[in-house]
C-alpha cells in the first residue's frame, strides 16, 4: 500500500468521525444548531483534506476546487440567513464559480473555452443542487439528496480509477466520507441551511476535477442529468402554467417574484409522483434513473464515443424518467403511449446522428441501449395507469 492510499484512507476516516460527530451533536445545540445541523458536512471535510495534505497524499487542485466551491457555499448560506435575495446570492456564487475557472486557466490547466463553459455549467449544476436539495428536505425527503450524491461520488471514483487520476480519487473518497453521515442522520429541520449549499459544493468541486483531468461532460453530468431535468422542466413550468404564474403573483412585485420562482416547494416532478405513490417508490425511480444514466454515460466512455452523443443518449434516459413520473402523477396510457412514441423517435434519430458522427456500429448501442433501458422501465408502470385522465391531472405536466 502507498503513501497515497494510506494518506487517502487515513482521510476519509478522519472525514467520516468529524462529520458524524457533527451530525450527532449539532442538532442537540438548540434552534440555531438544527438549522445549521448540516454544518457536518463541510467540517468533515475540511478537516478530511487538512488530514490528506497533512499526509502528502493531496494535489493542488483537490485543495484549490473545494476551496472555491465551499466560498460559494458560504455566500449562499450567509445570503440565506440573512433574507437577500436569491439573484444576488446566484450573482456572488456564480462569480466566485466563474472567476476560478478562469483562475484556471491562468494558471494553464485548461483553454479558455474550456474554463468558460466549465464555469458557466458549474453556476448552473451549482442552483440546481440547492433547490432540489431543499427541496427534498421540505418534502420530508432528507436523504435522497445525500444518496444521490453519494451514487454520483461512485461514479467519479470509477471516472478516476479509469484516468488514472489518484489525486480525484482521493478528493471524491473523502467527500464520500463527509457526506455519508448526512444520509444516516440527515438534518430534522425543513428549514435548515448549509446542507443544500455544501452538497453543492461538494458536487461541483470533483465534478469541476473530472472535467479538468479529461472527463467528459456527459460523464461528469450523468448522475444530475434526472435531477436537472426535473428542476429545470419545474422552473418552465412555474412561468408557463396558470398556476405557476398564480403563485409567484402571489409574492407581490416582480422583484418579489423573481426570488419566489426560484424557491423550493412541493412542486418537483419527484414530489409529484411520492404523493401519488409513495417516498420510497419515487426515491427508488430517481437513484435507478440517475444509476442507469450513469451506466450510460460510463459505457459511452469506454466506447470513446463523443461527449456530445453520450449526453443526448443520457437524455433520453433522463426524459423517460420524467414520461414515467409524470404518469404516475396522473397522465393517462393513451398520453404516455404518446409520450413514449416521440421518445422513441427521438431516440432513433439519435442513434443516426451517433452512426454518422462516429461511424462504428457498436456505437449505435449506446442511445439504443437507453432507449431499450426506458421501455424495459414502462413495464413497471404500463398496467398502473388510468385508461384515461384522472380528474386532478389537468396541471400535471
Amino acid at each position: 500500500m502507498d503513501t497515497t492510499m494510506i494518506g487517502t484512507l487515513l482521510a476519509g476516516v478522519v472525514a467520516l468521525l468529524v462529520s458524524a460527530l457533527c451530525a450527532a451533536l449539532l442538532p442537540r445545540a438548540g434552534a440555531f444548531g438544527r438549522r445549521i445541523a448540516g454544518a457536518c458536512l463541510p467540517l468533515g471535510l475540511a478537516c478530511g483534506l487538512a488530514t490528506l495534505a497533512a499526509s502528502g497524499a493531496a494535489t493542488t487542485l483537490s485543495l484549490i476546487l473545494p476551496g472555491l466551491t465551499v466560498i460559494a457555499a458560504l455566500i449562499e448560506i450567509l445570503g440565506s440567513l440573512l433574507g437577500v435575495h436569491r439573484f444576488w446570492r446566484l450573482l456572488g456564487s456564480g462569480m466566485v464559480l466563474v472567476g476560478g475557472m478562469v483562475a484556471e486557466w491562468r494558471r494553464g490547466d485548461m483553454f479558455a473555452t474550456q474554463a468558460l463553459l466549465v464555469g458557466v455549467t458549474a453556476v448552473a449544476a451549482f442552483a440546481i443542487i440547492v433547490f432540489a436539495t431543499r427541496a427534498g428536505q421540505r418534502s420530508g425527503a432528507p436523504r435522497t439528496p445525500s444518496a444521490v450524491a453519494l451514487l454520483g461520488a461512485f461514479v467519479i471514483l470509477v471516472i478516476a480509477a479509469g484516468i488514472p487520476n489518484p489525486g480525484l480519487s482521493s478528493l471524491t473518497v473523502v467527500a464520500a466520507a463527509a457526506i455519508l453521515p448526512a444520509l444516516v442522520w440527515p438534518p430534522s429541520d425543513p428549514d435548515e441551511h448549509v446542507l443544500a449549499p455544501s452538497l453543492a459544493a461538494v458536487a461541483v468541486a470533483i465534478g469541476i476535477y473530472g472535467w479538468i483531468t479529461n472527463a467528459s461532460p456527459a460523464m461528469v453530468l450523468a448522475p444530475l442529468a434526472v435531477i436537472a431535468l426535473d428542476v429545470i422542466w419545474t422552473l418552465v413550468r412555474r412561468l408557463a402554467t396558470p398556476s405557476g404564474r398564480a403563485r409567484l403573483g402571489a409574492a407581490g412585485s416582480r422583484w418579489r417574484g423573481a426570488d419566489a420562482w426560484g424557491v423550493p416547494a412541493d412542486d418537483l416532478v419527484v414530489q409529484r409522483a411520492a404523493a401519488a405513490t409513495s417516498g420510497v417508490e419515487a426515491t427508488a425511480w430517481l437513484l435507478g434513473a440517475s444509476a442507469v444514466a450513469s451506466i450510460v454515460s460510463l459505457a459511452a466512455w469506454r466506447l470513446t464515443l463523443p461527449w456530445v452523443m453520450a449526453a443526448l443518449a443520457v437524455g433520453v434516459v433522463a426524459a423517460g424518467w420524467l414520461v414515467f413520473q409524470l404518469a404516475l402523477a396522473g397522465l393517462s396510457r393513451g398520453t404516455t403511449m404518446a409520450w413514449l412514441c416521440g421518445l422513441t423517435a427521438l431516440g432513433l434519430l439519435i442513434a443516426a446522428l451517433t452512426h454518422l458522427v462516429d461511424g462504428r456500429l457498436i456505437a449505435v448501442s449506446v442511445p439504443l441501449g437507453a432507449l431499450a433501458a426506458v421501455w424495459l422501465a414502462s413495464l413497471g408502470v404500463w398496467s398502473r395507469l388510468p385508461r384515461t385522465p384522472r380528474v386532478a391531472s389537468s396541471s400535471v405536466a
